[in-house]
């Protein structure tokens, strides 16, 4: 997602709400802005802007941004889960970048 505008995140979200089943569920890996920007400095945002630049990131969402998009567009549910686990046992275990793992926020988003 943090590749995307923030227009083409809220197509996206709502392209997948109109396709998936009744409690069908989207997981996301995403770069959470929170998880990124931990200290309030410029020399922080400074930091961010480079790094989004060096891996064309173009939008960070809040997490509770992606909870307030998820809401208004009708998911019934979003949820934080850890790396490589989930209430749904097709999902568990499919996370990759073990690396990444203190780095990304995982959510599952139901609709």
């Amino acid at each position: 997602m943090e590749h995307l505008e923030q227009v083409d995140q809220i197509i996206f979200l709502c392209e997948a709400y109109r396709t998936l089943r009744n409690d069908g569920v989207l997981r996301l890996s995403e770069g959470i802005l929170n998880m990124h920007f931990k200290e309030t400095s410029y020399e922080t945002a400074k930091w961010i802007k480079n790094d989004a630049e060096i891996w064309k990131h173009k939008h960070f969402l809040l997490y509770e941004e992606l909870v307030l998009l998820c809401r208004y567009i009708g998911y019934r549910r979003i949820y934080r889960v850890k790396y490589g686990e989930s209430e749904y046992s097709e999902l568990k275990n499919l996370d990759t970048r073990h690396a990444q793992m203190e780095l990304n926020t995982y959510v599952e988003i139901v609709k």
